[in-house]
């Protein structure tokens, strides 16, 4: 659990998908295709 602010509050899996996203070669690229 990431906590931004006292309201604000990320679950573990949620974060988890963001990092995926623009690991290995290319980078940001990979978000364009």
């Amino acid at each position: 659990m990431l906590v931004i602010s006292n309201n604000v509050h990320l679950p573990d899996a949620e974060i988890e998908l963001t990092a995926i996203r623009a690991q290995g070669a290319g980078g940001q690229n990979v978000n364009k295709v």
